[in-house]
């Protein structure tokens, strides 16, 4: 077997490439403002591998829609009533403030907060294109917004400033 290029050799195209298995193209895992796992070593896989990055859940499961910013709990039945990590970023005060904040933002700029986090996820360098899933015709509000929000670095800012 020929040798890999050092670097790639520890990679998952090299583990691939040893293993005759196909190489992985596309990386899909929840992703959004307030649910960040992959930013410490996915999202730099995804960059040296060149691979395609399509997060799903951009408003984490309603909570970055401002259904709970005063609150509320989720229907239910309800994705977010199921979802695991949705009561975790709900029952803490810190997380609620800075959801709060973040519907400021979004009405400072013009959007719902629905619009702001997918247009987060849109104008994010890593993301291919994120998955979202309107269930409603008011959900695709929030996608409109989104493609349509003049991103600015100043925006893009003030996000990491609130969320990291």
């Amino acid at each position: 077997m020929p040798r890999l290029p050092l670097g790639v050799e520890t990679s998952s195209a090299g583990s691939c490439y040893r293993l005759g298995l196909a190489r992985p193209e596309v990386v899909q895992n929840q992703y959004s403002l307030v649910v960040r796992a992959d930013d410490a070593e996915v999202l730099p896989l995804v960059r040296s591998e060149s691979l395609a990055y399509t997060p799903y859940s951009p408003v984490a499961n309603g909570v970055l829609a401002g259904r709970y910013s005063n609150g509320e709990r989720p229907a239910p039945g309800s994705r977010a009533s199921v979802a695991s990590r949705a009561d975790v970023l709900l029952d803490d005060p810190a997380m609620m403030r800075k959801i709060r904040a973040f519907d400021r933002i979004a009405v400072e700029h013009g959007v719902s907060s629905a619009g702001l986090a997918q247009a987060w996820l849109v104008n994010h360098s890593v993301v291919t294109a994120p998955i979202v899933g309107p269930s409603k015709e008011a959900h695709w509000q929030g996608i409109r917004e989104a493609t349509e929000l003049t991103w600015t670095t100043q925006l893009a800012d003030s996000l990491t400033e609130l969320f990291g």
